[in-house]
């Protein structure tokens, strides 16, 4: 199988769950923190968007970086909040990393085996050696944040989603 279509097959399983998660977690506990500090739900959905479209942007330099609105409230130095005053509507948030996912697949989507084991850059290689390996971490990224939605969900006694 070519690494295209492997990666790309890899991302939407990790969204698919993802958004199964989120899906099912409800709308009045977005902010539901079990401890101070604690990632709620709006600021991993904004965190995933975040951090996929700065990954893209590490794929090809062309690509839109953040928007540093965004990332202010949903990048790497970024704290959760519990004021819903300080984000944007979760429709907005939701849409956006939607978008972002489908961005990164798109600008991966038509690449070569060869382009994908491609040595990265300075900046990107703490993800992955080759271009590969900076995919590959997205995956392994939302999987992190997949696990702590699930944390937030069993917090709540939300009934299990993946049984």
């Amino acid at each position: 199988m070519p690494m295209a279509a492997l990666l790309k097959s890899k991302l939407e399983f990790t969204r698919h769950i993802t958004n199964l998660l989120i899906t099912a977690f409800p709308e009045d506990q977005r902010l539901h923190q079990p401890y101070d500090g604690a990632n709620h739900l709006l600021w991993q959905v904004g965190h995933l968007g975040v951090s996929a479209q700065g990954l893209a942007g590490m794929i090809d330099p062309s690509h839109p970086k953040p928007d540093p609105s965004l990332d202010k409230l949903f990048g790497v130095k970024s704290a959760p909040m519990a004021d819903a005053s300080a984000y944007p509507d979760y429709a907005e948030v939701h849409t956006y990393f939607d978008q972002a996912m489908a961005d990164l697949i798109a600008l991966i989507a038509d690449k070569d085996d060869a382009w994908f084991e491609q040595k990265v850059g300075e900046e990107q290689a703490m993800f992955g050696p080759t271009f590969a390996g900076v995919v590959m971490t997205v995956c392994w990224h939302e999987g992190l944040h997949a696990g702590q939605i699930t944390t937030l969900r069993k917090s709540l006694g939300l009934d299990l989603v993946l049984a």
